[in-house]
């Protein structure tokens, strides 16, 4: 009997940023995506499946449903094709995070939650008037997670 070698491939990854809106996850991600990995931007997907989603709302309930799968769905179609990917979302709730692993591959996670709030509302009002996400929720989301 003749044993052929197996060439193993490593298991894509997943680059998931973690940290309040304007604490540099996109920044982060387009790095990342400079080198080689597919950037999925969970906002592209509820711009285009919720025109007029709100500051704040739930990726798991209502129209955010559809927004979370259609992302979900777009990183799984990289990692099938050997991609690496950043998963450029908030990433707080251990939810997300959860279902990210439950995609196969490995997951890194880079941890923003540390810069200052004053910087992340700083940014956030320096970033186009449809970008903006607005103090105030960037103050609720880290009285919630923070």
């Amino acid at each position: 009997m003749t044993v052929l070698p197996v060439r193993l491939q490593p298991r894509p990854t997943i680059h998931a940023p973690r940290g309040l809106p304007g604490s540099g996850k996109s920044t982060l991600a387009r790095l990342l995506a400079a080198v080689g990995a597919a950037h999925v931007e969970l906002d592209t997907h509820r711009r285009r499946l919720w025109p007029g989603c709100p500051p704040s709302w739930d990726p798991y309930r209502g129209p955010g449903v559809a927004v979370q799968a259609a992302f979900e769905a777009e990183i799984a179609g990289w990692l099938d094709a050997g991609r690496d990917v950043v998963a450029d979302r908030t990433n707080l709730h251990p939810r997300g995070l959860h279902r990210l692993e439950r995609l196969g591959a490995r997951l890194v996670i880079y941890d923003l939650r540390d810069v200052p709030l004053a910087d992340c509302v700083a940014r956030d009002a320096a970033r186009p008037p449809r970008d903006r996400v607005g103090g105030d929720a960037i103050r609720a989301l880290a009285g919630r997670w923070l």
